[in-house]
């Protein structure tokens, strides 16, 4: 399973380094590092999937927007805005 070889992936890491020596003995980043991060980018797509309602049970875009819209108005109310 994508979970399971993401642990093997992290553990492997863990062993041999996060930097390995490359064909002319220069030190290099771990070709695994690449894998783990494709393999987690590939889990968080899938469980996007699996998180998102079915379409009959979303809310309407105005109720979206209203709940959207209220967030916002509560984090500048709070001082939070950008570049302050």
């Amino acid at each position: 399973m994508l979970a399971d070889q993401v642990i093997a992936l992290r553990i492997e890491i863990a062993k041999t380094g996060m930097t390995v020596r490359g064909s002319r003995g220069q030190r290099r980043a771990n070709p695994l590092l690449n894998e783990l991060r494709e393999h987690q980018r590939t889990m968080a797509s899938l469980l996007r999937c699996v998180r998102r309602p079915a379409r009959e049970q979303q809310e309407s875009p105005s109720a979206a927007s209203d709940a959207g819209r209220s967030l916002v108005n509560v984090r500048w109310e709070k001082g939070g805005r950008r570049g302050a």
